[in-house]
């Protein structure tokens, strides 16, 4: 009877399960993750044909700035001389029909993931990402400017490719 229990649950009542006893997390952790991803896609570092802007004229993130149309990470440097390349810099910025905006506060990678990404509703309204100031999740919605971030803080060394994306 156990055992065939699971496979009566949904997909996303079998994620909450694992996200909450395999993962050990909380349940304000999984209630935050699930409300972060309803509906959500998440977005990989730099799309092809996506030219990255570099500088200080690009603004950070602030206020109502209406719905995201993508999301992307800037490139890492390399250096022609010893084709060594520099991701220090390396940073999320976000498109929407009102500009571009740099997100210096989220995560780009950690010891688990190289890359981790953001989280963007379907609609373009909220966007979700782990940040490193918090040391908590985000979620931000983009027409209101408000920003909720989780009560629950975890460890840098936690977060991966997976952690905004259920």
């Amino acid at each position: 009877m156990l055992r065939r229990a699971p496979a009566q649950l949904t997909r996303k009542q079998r994620a909450v399960i694992v996200l909450r006893f395999r993962e050990d997390l909380t349940e304000a952790a999984v209630t935050a993750l699930a409300a972060t991803t309803a509906g959500a896609v998440a977005v990989w570092p730099h799309p092809a044909g996506i030219v990255a802007t570099q500088g200080q004229d690009v603004p950070d993130l602030r206020g109502k700035v209406g719905a995201i149309r993508y999301a992307y990470q800037t490139p890492c440097e390399i250096d022609e001389m010893t084709r060594r390349s520099d991701c220090s810099a390396v940073e999320w910025r976000v498109v929407t029909q009102k500009g571009t905006y740099r997100l210096p506060q989220a995560l780009t990678s950690s010891k688990k993931a190289p890359r981790v990404p953001v989280a963007i509703s379907r609609d373009g309204r909220r966007l979700a990402y782990y940040s490193r100031d918090a040391g908590a999740h985000v979620i931000r919605d983009m027409a209101e400017g408000e920003e909720v971030v989780s009560p629950v803080k975890v460890a840098e060394e936690r977060i991966g490719a997976g952690s905004t994306c259920g």
